[in-house]
């Protein structure tokens, strides 16, 4: 008779030890869903604010350069290397563009504006700067010029970087 409880009592063990196993195996999958969901969602979040932040900028640059004259120069960046796609295709990686603009106080002056890439943010501005996005890692411009030499059209591909995650936009402003 103590044969049989001891083969019962064996059989018991088994049983618990698949139990666990079991039971380990479901909570490390169920981890593993959940870690992998958060991630997804908080990637998905970023690259949202990232889209926003590029809408926004979009806007601003495109009024403001529709509301000037004419482009004057810009400071073209070496300090770091630029994305080799971009520049293959004839953009240019810049820190500041200058144009000129009416001044808004006296129509009748002409005044020279500036679009500032500094510190992972863009500013626009005349005297002072004001912030009109963040998370910028790099701006490139490329001149689309007419028969007559003139810049009509500014091509902008801007960089976006937010904890590891880049986004890009590109668009076009027209003088």
């Amino acid at each position: 008779m103590k044969k049989k409880f001891a083969q019962k009592d064996g059989y018991i063990l088994i049983e618990a030890l698949i139990y666990i196993n079991t039971v380990f195996m479901i909570s490390m999958l169920l981890s593993l869903l959940i870690f992998f969901s958060v991630k997804i969602y908080r990637d998905t979040m970023i690259i949202n604010e990232l889209k926003e932040i590029a809408i926004v900028v979009e806007d601003r640059i495109k009024y403001d350069i529709k509301q000037s004259i004419s482009l004057n120069s810009f400071n073209v960046d070496n300090s770091s290397v630029g994305n080799k796609k971009f520049l293959d295709v004839g953009y240019k990686k810049i820190k500041v563009l200058y144009y000129n603009s009416y001044d808004p106080k006296n129509l009748g002056h002409v005044c020279k504006k500036k679009l500032t890439n500094y510190n992972n943010t863009i500013s626009i501005g005349i005297k002072g700067q004001y912030q009109i996005g963040n998370h910028v890692k790099a701006m490139y411009i490329k001149e689309i010029r007419d028969k007559y030499e003139n810049v009509y059209e500014l091509s902008f591909i801007i960089v976006y970087e937010n904890e590891k995650r880049e986004y890009s936009s590109h668009f076009d402003a027209y003088f």
